[in-house]
């Protein structure tokens, strides 16, 4: 059977789940839900447990929990809220139930450039996660922007650094389009400073690309390609390596000469396009650019 040419459905799950295992995140996140709260939590004890209602082992004891959902939905949730919401007939019996429902956080309700401009690292990944449905070039210049604001993080705390880095790049290859990919992945070296940091994010791309190719997507798409198809996607790819050749150079130089931003878009070279995109960390100036 063909592949859907659909990420996993638990993606989002899978990747928030494995983020807030990290005391850091956890306690930047519950500082944006419960800011009242979240400093009387002992994060580092914290305890990752199965998505299932947890009860402790002597009889009629529940342990205190805080119910609170994470919505990275595109827009604001419209199902249920409260327990009692889910009940049906007969009316009678609904005072019996508790007044409980979970406390709602949702991605939606916060805009890219507020979690950006957070300082905070876990709110600037959210900002990835938030422009998933943008067009190119708004999802390149946040996915660019949140990458280049975690840098100083690398230095403080390296695992915390590339557990995030691997939710963006996560993120950009099996959410966005095919014809997007290598071009994210070269941006996402190019925004390093550090020649180490530029393998890593080699070597963690090509391990979701493998994982991609794993789930029989990338598998899928190659069989029922078409050779017109295949143009089409080649020049989309050339287009998306151009934006994210010009977006990292800005990144590091500012505004672009003129001349510069010709010889970009006349270039028709994909390889030649990823190659100058990694180029940029040894720059001295934009003008030095080869192309």
């Amino acid at each position: 059977m063909r592949p859907s040419g659909e990420p996993p459905r638990d993606l989002a799950d899978r990747v928030i789940r494995e983020a807030l295992q990290h005391p850091a995140n956890l306690r930047a996140f519950l500082r944006q839900a419960v800011p009242t709260l979240a400093d009387a939590f002992d994060c580092e004890r914290g305890r990752f447990l199965p998505p299932q209602f947890p009860l402790d082992e002597p009889p009629l004891q529940l342990s205190p929990v805080l119910p609170l959902v994470l919505y990275t939905g595109a827009g604001p949730w419209q199902n249920n809220r409260t327990l009692h919401d889910l009940l049906g007939e007969p009316a009678e019996f609904h005072g019996f139930v508790p007044q409980w429902g979970p406390l709602f956080w949702e991605l939606s309700q916060h805009s890219t450039d507020e979690l950006l401009q957070s300082g905070d690292a876990w709110q600037q990944v959210l900002a990835v996660l938030r422009a998933q449905a943008e067009e190119a070039p708004v999802f390149e210049r946040v996915y660019v922007e949140a990458m280049r604001r975690l840098e100083e993080l690398a230095a403080q705390n390296h695992v915390r650094w590339y557990d995030l880095m691997r939710i963006i790049l996560t993120w950009g290859l099996w959410r966005r389009p095919r014809d997007e990919r290598q071009a994210l992945l070269a941006a996402a070296q190019a925004v390093q400073v550090n020649v180490e940091r530029q393998k890593e994010i080699g070597l963690m791309g090509q391990t979701i690309a493998e994982s991609i190719w794993e789930e029989g997507w990338l598998k899928g798409e190659e069989a029922g390609r078409l050779k017109g198809e295949e143009a089409g996607r080649l020049k989309g790819e050339e287009a998306g390596a151009r934006r994210v050749l010009q977006r990292v150079l800005s990144a590091r130089f500012g505004p672009l000469p003129e001349d510069v931003v010709r010889r970009i878009e006349a270039c028709t070279d994909l390889a030649r396009l990823t190659a100058a995109a990694e180029q940029v960390l040894g720059l001295e100036a934009p003008e030095d650019l080869q192309l």
